[in-house]
């Protein structure tokens, strides 16, 4: 599981539930809404959660960090 933190930027794997066309009936996610900046942790960011925004088009939701990858780290 990724630990994040706030302002990381970070992609959601390519086997990411949230990719897999069939999984999701209401949101399925491509390639160029794969990149989710780190907007808020919880609880020090030991449950496995996180809230991010999607880069392309401004979404923001709860995410898992196990969906994810560390793409770039806040400086």
């Amino acid at each position: 599981m990724g630990e994040f933190r706030l302002g990381d930027l970070v992609r959601m794997k390519d086997d990411s539930w949230w990719r897999n066309k069939n999984a999701s009936r209401w949101t399925n996610f491509t390639a160029d809404d794969s990149l989710v900046l780190v907007t808020k942790l919880d609880h020090a960011n030991r449950s496995g959660f996180f809230y991010g925004r999607v880069c392309s088009t401004g979404e923001e939701r709860l995410w898992t960090t196990g969906e994810f990858e560390l793409v770039s780290k806040r400086p």
